[in-house]
Order: structure tokens, then C-alpha cells, then sequence
């Protein structure tokens, strides 16, 4: 079973050769920002590499320097497709412009266990918010495995239930990394996606995945991918007693664009860990 690339040519260069100015530009601009605890969890943002790239390579930069993982899982919002629950890419490789990425399939048989996740390969076909996370997994890290779990409609016992069963894989083996792929506000105000992604940002930190779903229902805080980060959020916390929270770097497209007019789109590397 393999999956093409979709979105390469728009969100991020379609050749290697490409690819490699990209990241090499990033390296120079990276934020190096010093971590005290090992990683296993981290948002990153799916937005187009001129957009969200370096916050997204700072990210994977600090956590790939710091530990070395066999299965990287990438929870991505599902932009295209409606369904219930999470859509697991169970087997077989994906393909970026770097070469191949290998399922974890052995991972993905153990979810699979769980009613809430299911064999949906078809439902990645036209997805982004996985797909973009590949090539810097593949540049960073390129003896990582990736399980893509493409997340649907779900609700609050659904997300708990979910966390706990990834929470079941990083007790397992602690070469496993979680990462949660989301943007965060959308709209047509600097100002509010400036409030509003501290906001999320502080809640993503508190560690608290009760209280980060209470604000998101209450329209406090925004993330395309907040089901992803809360699911992340209950794995962390069921796993680890004390974990730890750490924003990595924050920007957004009228920050990257200098137009601060317009439609406008939040960004942020988070880490978590113990």
C-alpha cells in the first residue's frame, strides 16, 4: 500500500533537490531554544513551508537533536473528509519528494484493537496536515518510522478513550514520539490571532486536556487541530505523572507576510515531555 504525494508542488517544494534549500535556509534561521526533559509529545503547524516551515523545523530540530524515536505518530485534523472517529494509514509506505516514509504497521495493528480508530487509508488521499509533517520527519529523523491517524469527528469520552490507547504505546516503548499537527486562529484580525493564540497556547501548556476542551467549546481558544491536541494532551498526562510543556516558537502568516491586513493564520511549536 503506498500513498503518493498530494500537496507537493503547493504547501512544500516537489523535488528533493528543492526541499534541501528549504531546510538548509531553515538551519541558518532556526530557533534554538534549550529543553531540560525528553520528548514525547509536540505540536507542530501544517501550513505551507514559506508560512509555517520554520516553526515546524525549529520544532522537530530541538526534539530529533535531543532523542531518537522509532515511530513517529502525526495526528492530523481531517480538512476534506467527514467521517467518525480516527482513520488509521495501517500499512505499507508513504512518498515524499525525499524518498519513502515506513508505516509502522506493527503500531497500527495494536490501535486497531480500539473501535474508536479504523482502517481508512482512503481517507489520507487528499490530506494535508499529516502529509506536510513527512519530509521534515524524513530530513531529521530518517530511521523513524510514521503511523499517520487522521482524526475525525469525535466526542469528549472518544478523545479520552483515544489518549489512553496512545498513551498504551508510549508506556510500550519510549521511542515512540506524539505529535499533534494543527494551526491555530484563523481570521481577519492581527490583533485577536495575537490574543487568541496566547490564549491557546497557555492552555496547550497548562497540560490539562479537560480544561483545553472546556475553553475550545467556549470559543476561547482556536486550532484547526484541537481534537488532535487534546488527544495528545490525555496521552501525555495518562502516561507521565509531572510532564512538562514547553513553547518552542510562535509566529503567524501577517508576522511572516508583514501585511497585517487580510486573513490571518496562527503558528506554534510546542514540546512535551518528562
Amino acid at each position: 500500500m503506498i500513498r503518493y504525494p498530494k500537496h507537493a508542488g503547493t504547501f512544500y517544494p516537489d523535488t528533493k533537490e528543492e526541499l534541501e534549500v528549504f531546510f538548509r535556509e531553515f538551519e541558518k534561521r532556526k530557533i534554538s531554544t534549550p529543553i531540560k526533559f525528553d520528548v514525547y509529545g509536540a505540536v507542530a503547524p501544517h501550513a505551507g513551508y514559506v508560512y509555517s516551515g520554520l516553526t515546524a523545523y525549529s520544532t522537530y530540530r530541538i526534539i530529533f537533536d535531543k532523542n531518537s524515536y522509532k515511530t513517529v505518530v502525526i495526528l492530523g485534523p481531517s480538512h476534506y473528509v467527514y467521517f467518525r472517529g480516527i482513520a488509521v494509514y495501517p500499512e505499507g509506505k508513504w512518498i515524499s519528494p525525499r524518498g519513502e516514509a515506513i508505516i509502522d504497521s506493527e503500531s497500527a495493528g495494536k490501535i486497531l484493537n480500539n473501535d474508536i480508530f479504523i482502517a481508512a487509508p482512503e481517507n489520507h488521499l487528499r490530506e494535508h496536515s499529516i502529509e506536510v509533517q513527512i519530509p521534515f520527519i524524513q530530513y531529521l529523523s530518517p530511521g523513524s518510522k510514521i503511523l499517520p491517524l487522521l482524526v475525525g469527528e469525535m466526542e469528549r469520552d472518544e478523545i479520552r478513550e483515544a489518549g489512553k490507547t496512545l498513551s498504551k504505546l508510549l508506556l510500550s516503548s519510549k521511542e515512540v514520539l506524539i505529535v499533534a499537527s494543527s494551526d491555530l486562529y484563523h481570521g481577519y484580525s492581527y490583533r485577536e490571532c495575537v490574543e487568541t493564540d496566547k490564549n491557546t497556547i497557555a492552555k496547550i501548556l497548562e497540560l490539562n486536556p479537560e480544561s483545553f476542551i472546556d475553553a475550545s467549546q467556549k470559543g476561547s481558544i482556536m486550532a484547526c487541530g484541537e481534537t488532535g491536541i487534546a488527544i495528545l494532551l490525555y496521552a501525555i498526562t495518562e502516561t507521565f505523572e509531572t510532564p512538562k510543556a514547553q513553547l518552542i516558537h510562535y509566529t503567524n502568516s501577517a508576522d511572516i507576510t508583514g501585511i497585517k491586513g487580510g486573513y490571518v493564520v496562527g503558528y506554534a511549536g510546542i514540546v512535551m515531555g518528562v
